[in-house]
């Protein structure tokens, strides 16, 4: 089966190299050797990109749009795949928005209060990652800090 015929599949693993076929519209290329993995769920979406000396994670909550990210190995590469994982996430909530697809608002975490914080939150905090939230939905690089902080904080005493 080619990669084009996987689109629209769901609960799959696609892996695609370069051009990415995924089953909403983008223009994104990944570098030049990178892997690129996707997995959809109902409510969850994966992304992961390898290449020869880095990799890069990204997981979506489709309801809230919430993402945890994490990246390993060398600065530069892991860069690249960082953003290019981005951008894909762009261009998919792009595509949500434009078929009227609502977005779940996020209750603000209290950073003492475990029992707030979202399943994304436990997540990030769990496994060392990074949160965040689109701008647009709340997530401004303040709020980022602040949540990532208290992961710091709150689960790692730092």
């Amino acid at each position: 089966m080619s990669a084009r015929e996987l689109r629209g599949a769901s609960q799959e693993f696609w892996h695609v190299q370069t051009l990415p076929c995924v089953t909403w519209p983008t223009a994104v290329t990944m570098p030049a050797g990178a892997i690129l993995t996707v997995r959809e769920d109902l409510h969850w979406l994966t992304l992961t990109a390898q290449s020869r000396n880095a990799s890069a994670q990204l997981i979506v909550d489709l309801r809230t749009w919430e993402q945890v990210s994490h990246v390993h190995g060398d600065l530069a590469e892991r860069a690249q795949l960082a953003v290019g994982l981005e951008a894909l996430v762009t261009d998919r909530a792009l595509h949500d928005r434009s078929r009227g697809i609502a977005v779940e608002p996020l209750p603000r975490m209290i950073a003492s209060d475990p029992t707030t914080w979202s399943a994304m939150q436990v997540l990030a905090a769990a496994t060392a990652a990074r949160w965040s939230l689109p701008e647009a939905l709340g997530g401004t690089p303040e709020e980022i800090t602040r949540v990532n902080g208290a992961f710091l904080t709150v689960v790692w005493g730092l």
